[in-house]
């Protein structure tokens, strides 16, 4: 019976857990020696079986390797055609003749190669302008806001049309609640959310600004207006370092730390290859990107986390292939570097969908189901090598890579540039000038036709020459005779216009470009009127551009700045359901002209009762206008909140109008006061006098009124006509202050 049918009747392993048998299998020579011998074979056969098992599952992950490198070479074939239409683009904006238009002019004896450089001017041109719309004074061009729920809507304005202690049975066990308290838990609920759309929002801005993320769109617009197509990528970790001083009295202590903040990157469009049967990147079934890494970024890799480092170390030992690529050797000669060397390792990053049995392969645990579709990240070495693999880190699913073009192209993913719109022109332009230029060369002077029969130079140079000597070879033929001289005619000012004309069309093709110049602008910009409209004109053209970019760019980037924080950060401040808006449009307020009609926004809303917070949005928009950073100008949204607290809660101003009224009524109660004390005196002053009649006469008090009773009686009369008529004026008087209050003519 063989050793191996033994092991099968009995294994001598048998009752050992798994991690007791792995950690023989890791135990050394010395520890082993006292084991039987039957248990040492068996421990072999498990190492030989173990080894097979790795070989095959590293020739599984090899050959996914090797289909990587594979689609990226079909993709790279696939679009030759493109790439050569990229390399004509970017010789145009260089000023550059094509090679083959190039040596045609060179073979010519005569003739100018001069190149026009028209296309930079305009791409230039452009390029600024949209710039300057998206990213006016380094303003975050786009708002997070907290998602908005018809029901939470519909029921705070149901509950606001009941009575406020009004009972609402709420809840499966029919709780009733007063729709004061409804109101006020759905009102709480909205500003939790609203304070958590701003606390991203906060975050999100303030993790662009650390990417430099302007500086990094401009760089993808660049390449959209020049070949069509810019790329950016993010949300992406990298392994990065930043520097924190620490300040101790007059010493400072510098820190390094670990960065592992989300950061954005511009992808060269050369370096980018979705799949080429998509029209748009949402549809693109994987992407890949290429990468080229001296020795020492290799060898930097292995310090990244999910790097396989004896991968790394594998590919190392070989040297960098040179492999010959006819496009970037283009790239080269129209930069003028032609020639020279690149060994660097090529490394192509793939990210797109993987089966789960490959994900196993490569030590990644999955489920196994069939309707499940697992988006996967690798980097790939030119060999095949697989140097990581990890599942893709967003739970969303979503790939990094967001795609611009200048003019899309309905049938792929890559567009057309700005240097490809004014293609024909440009060569209409470009000849029209040489032609001029040749034209002018040949019209400068006469052809001369020499008979040599009848006279030669005497330095034998047939040449003209000053002070050249000739010599008569018949001595009887007439010396006028020898020479003839016929002018090609000048065609200079018919070309020159062939290229003025051509030049026009240029700024027709690629839009109103010459309301956007300074020196070059037309007269009619010299009055406002005209001035407005060309700028509206203009800004209208770009729209169309600016939307393009918040459609594609600004809100694909910032919602997976949204999800990574929302998976990733553990700022739970910041987490809640919310909305990403894109604000690229309302940039175009940034036009010239839009400060006057701010300012007679401002005036008219003036005396429209808002929150402080709608106040300083309004001073934003002006500064915005006027080209003002409003950063450093206004308070921060953390000064904006602390301010309104204490101005939105204030009690209200008080009303001048009211305060006229109140002191009106302060008088006429004053002078009701005075009457009555008047009349109080006017009394005492009665009955004194009758006190002094029946004193003087020498009567009773009650005799002196029966006598002078009349008279009393008279006094009194009139003393009460008078209250009355003071108190009917007293009310006539509110009465006409009431009315010319409520009618708003004044006191």
């Amino acid at each position: 019976m063989s050793v191996d049918e033994t092991l099968e009747e009995r294994d001598p392993l048998q009752g050992l857990s798994e991690d007791d048998i792995a950690a023989l299998l890791m135990a050394e020579e010395e520890q082993l020696a006292a084991l039987p011998p039957e248990v040492l074979d068996r421990l072999d056969q498990l190492r030989e079986e173990a080894k097979k098992a790795d070989d095959a599952r590293r020739e599984r992950v090899q050959a996914l390797g090797q289909t990587v490198v594979s689609t990226y070479e079909q993709r790279k074939a696939l679009r030759q055609q493109l790439e050569t239409r990229w390399h004509e683009d970017i010789r145009r904006y260089n000023g550059q003749y094509d090679p083959e238009v190039l040596k045609a002019l060179q073979n010519r004896k005569y003739g100018s190669r001069m190149y026009v450089p028209l296309t930079r001017r305009v791409v230039n041109i452009v390029e600024a302008r949209l710039t300057d719309l998206l990213f006016p004074t380094e303003e975050r061009n786009f708002a997070i806001d907290p998602t908005p729920v018809p029901q939470l809507v519909n029921a705070e304005a149901l509950a606001a049309q009941l009575p406020p202690d009004a009972m609402v049975p709420m809840g499966p066990d029919g709780q009733e609640i007063p729709a004061s308290a409804i109101v006020l838990g759905i009102r709480e609920i909205r500003e939790d959310a609203k304070a958590k759309a701003e606390a991203m929002q906060r975050e999100v801005d303030d993790q662009l600004r650390q990417a430099n993320y302007g500086a990094v769109a401009r760089a993808a617009i660049h390449e959209a207006m020049v070949i069509g197509t810019g790329v950016l990528k993010g949300p992406v970790v990298l392994n990065r370092t930043k520097k924190v001083w620490h300040i101790d009295g007059a010493t400072g202590r510098l820190e390094v730390m670990e960065d592992l903040s989300p950061t954005v990157e511009q992808v060269s469009t050369w370096d980018f290859f979705p799949d080429m049967s998509a029209s748009s990147i949402r549809r693109s079934e994987s992407e890949i990107e290429r990468h080229y890494k001296t020795k020492a970024e290799m060898a930097r890799l292995a310090q990244q986390p999910g790097f396989d480092k004896e991968a790394i170390r594998q590919v190392l030992q070989n040297p960098p292939k040179h492999s010959p690529d006819a496009n970037r050797d283009q790239l080269r000669e129209a930069s003028g570097t032609q020639g020279v060397t690149d060994p660097r390792y090529l490394i192509l990053e793939y990210h797109g969908p993987v089966d789960e049995e490959q994900l196993r392969d490569m030590g990644i645990d999955v489920p196994e189901d069939p309707l499940l579709c697992y988006e996967a990240v690798l980097f790939v070495a030119e060999d095949g090598t697989v140097l990581k693999a990890i599942i893709n880190p967003m739970d969303t699913q979503e790939r990094p890579y967001s795609v611009y073009c200048w003019e899309k192209d309905p049938g792929s993913i890559f567009g057309f540039g700005l240097s490809y719109e004014v293609k024909d022109m440009a060569e209409v332009s470009n000849s029209s000038f040489r032609a001029a230029l040749d034209n002018l060369g040949l019209s400068v002077g006469p052809q001369i036709v020499v008979n040599s029969k009848v006279m030669r130079p005497l330095n034998g140079q047939w040449t003209i020459e000053p002070l050249k000597l000739w010599e008569m070879i018949k001595a009887d033929a007439d010396a006028r005779q020898a020479f003839a001289f016929f002018q090609i005619d000048s065609r200079l000012s018919e070309l020159l216009g062939v290229f003025d004309r051509s030049k026009q069309m240029i700024d027709d093709i690629a839009g109103p470009v010459m309301a956007m110049q300074g020196q070059e602008a037309p007269s009619y910009l010299d009055t406002a009127r005209g001035a407005s409209i060309a700028y509206q004109a203009a800004n209208i053209w770009m729209r169309r551009a600016v939307r393009n970019w918040d459609d594609d760019v600004t809100s694909t980037l910032v919602q997976r700045f949204v999800d990574w924080n929302m998976q990733y950060s553990p700022k739970a401040e910041i987490k809640g359901d919310l909305l990403v808006m894109a604000r690229g449009t309302s940039a175009l307020l940034e036009a010239e002209g839009q400060s006057q009609k701010m300012a007679a926004f401002l005036q008219q809303a003036s005396g429209v009762p808002m929150p402080f917070k709608r106040r300083i949005n309004q001073l934003r928009a002006w500064a915005r206008s006027m080209r003002l950073d409003a950063v450093d100008l206004l308070p921060d949204d953390a000064e904006v909140r602390q301010m309104a607290e204490k101005i939105d809660n204030a009690p209200p101003p008080v009303d001048p109008a009211v305060e006229r009224v109140k002191i009106r009524q302060s008088e006429i109660a004053d002078k009701e006061r005075d009457r009555q004390f008047q009349a109080q005196m006017a009394n005492a002053n009665a009955q004194l006098r009758m006190a002094e009649i029946a004193s003087r006469e020498g009567l009773t008090r009650e005799a002196a009124e029966a006598k002078y009773g009349i008279e009393m009686l008279k006094i009194d009369a009139d003393l009460q006509d008078r209250r009355e008529q003071r108190e009917h004026d007293a009310q006539a008087q509110n009465a006409e202050i009431a009315v010319k209050m409520t009618a708003g003519s004044g006191l």
